[in-house]
């Protein structure tokens, strides 16, 4: 709620801050030049208000604030609210206190303290830096000195404290605050929901429709209430933060593992988005020093490069990777991962010079086919079979120890021709 308008929905609910003009003005201290919603830029005015009230008396507020009803009038008000006890540390009554240097503000909950009392109370010298005579010369930077502290309640009833123009620029920053954790929140919970679609679903028809949710969640991300109330303040010097850069690292994350899904063949558009996505996300996390995030967002893309790449593409940026990964990361179980896969290719690699190697024998060329001469063991180890490339006897697999070959030119059943490395070393 604020000058403009009322809330209507649950608190849970993340609201729209305003983007009405901001009404604090008064003759000394100028006009804030923001909008409502955002934390104010003008100084605290610290002058008794010079308007009447309808008794015909001078308000006892501050100048830049609304004016109390008469019943707080210090010539008419009753014995009981003349008794009332306003200042916090000498304990005086509204009736002993001197409004003219120490103005009165009055809360919507129907307490009432002097500016004294109350700019202590709020921490108003986090919003502001004063000279050595007290006087309001520069605003203070609010994302960093606020971040512990929570909105201030009113000394007596613990009611919230609101729609006090004087404390507008740290209202407005624990609200906006308050309306982006909420945002995070359900941020978080679709990020938790649509992890767990991925893993329920290969569907593709399923899966095109979460990415287009996930679209538009980043738009959302990018959008939250503290970036809209900077665009609506066009750019002006305004207290608000970026999202989280964790939250959208995620979301590219996610967004690069669906299309991956997603892929038929190296050269469809879903590969393109996919690395795009995984370029992107890996930027973010190495401006950040996000060094978890980076190591698992390389290892995710050396995994989707050497399934849809052919391994001369693929291999020079997947070892490229996995050494940043080595090197630069920060979790243990990562690196181990990103060793052996390194260790793999590398493996891969020398294969692939033994297998040119022994494609030419004596001389003798052997088909020059990879299907001809190479087939694998039931766990996949490969092996090499000359002359006419047909199995002729059974024997022991060099690395398992199972058996390999086979009988009249007939193979195992339980052997096959060679895949992986060698038949990539072939083509």
């Amino acid at each position: 709620a604020c000058e403009h308008s009322m809330c209507c929905g649950k608190c849970r609910n993340v609201c729209s801050s305003c983007v009405e003009e901001c009404d604090w003005q008064c003759e000394h201290e100028g006009s804030c030049s923001l909008v409502c919603g955002a934390p104010c830029n003008r100084f605290p005015c610290n002058k008794r208000c010079n308007k009447f009230l309808r008794c015909g008396h001078q308000c006892p507020s501050v100048c830049g604030e609304h004016c109390p009803s008469e019943e707080f009038c210090i010539q008419c008000c009753s014995d009981s609210v003349r008794d009332e006890i306003v200042d916090m540390i000498e304990f005086k009554s509204y009736g002993e206190h001197d409004i003219d240097s120490d103005p009165i503000i009055f809360l919507k909950c129907g307490h009432f303290y002097p500016i004294s009392t109350l700019d202590g109370h709020m921490e108003l010298l986090k919003a502001y830096e004063v000279d050595t005579n007290g006087n309001f010369k520069d605003l203070k930077p609010l994302a960093s000195g606020l971040d512990a502290s929570k909105p201030k309640a009113c000394p007596n009833c613990r009611s919230i404290v609101s729609s006090v123009k004087r404390y507008g620029r740290l209202i407005s920053f624990y609200r906006l605050r308050s309306l982006e954790m909420k945002h995070m929140i359900r941020f978080n919970i679709e990020i938790q929901k649509y992890s767990q679609v991925f893993e329920d679903t290969d569907d593709a028809g399923k899966l095109e429709k979460v990415v287009d949710k996930i679209v538009r969640l980043e738009n959302d991300l990018k959008m939250g209430p503290m970036m809209k109330v900077y665009e609506a303040c066009a750019g002006q010097d305004v207290d608000v933060k970026p999202p989280p850069v964790d939250s959208l690292i995620k979301l590219k994350m996610l967004y690069a593992m669906y299309a991956g899904k997603l892929v038929r063949e190296s050269r469809d558009n879903w590969y393109g988005k996919a690395s795009k996505a995984y370029d992107e996300a890996i930027r973010l996390a190495d401006a950040s020093d996000s060094r978890k995030s980076g190591s698992q967002l390389r290892i995710n893309y050396s995994k989707l490069m050497l399934t849809w790449l052919a391994n001369s593409d693929a291999k020079p940026k997947v070892i490229s990777l996995l050494e940043w990964v080595i090197t630069e990361g920060v979790d243990d179980e990562l690196k181990k991962e990103a060793r052996a896969m390194k260790e793999s290719c590398e493996r891969d690699n020398i294969i692939r010079e033994v297998v040119k190697a022994m494609n030419v024998v004596h001389g003798y060329d052997y088909g020059g086919g990879w299907s001809s001469h190479w087939y694998e063991c039931p766990n996949g180890h490969p092996y090499f079979i000359g002359e006419c490339g047909g199995a002729m006897e059974v024997g022991r697999c060099m690395e398992c120890g199972a058996e390999v070959g086979g009988s009249s030119h007939q193979l195992l059943g339980t052997n096959r021709p060679a895949g992986g490395a060698v038949a990539d070393a072939m083509l």
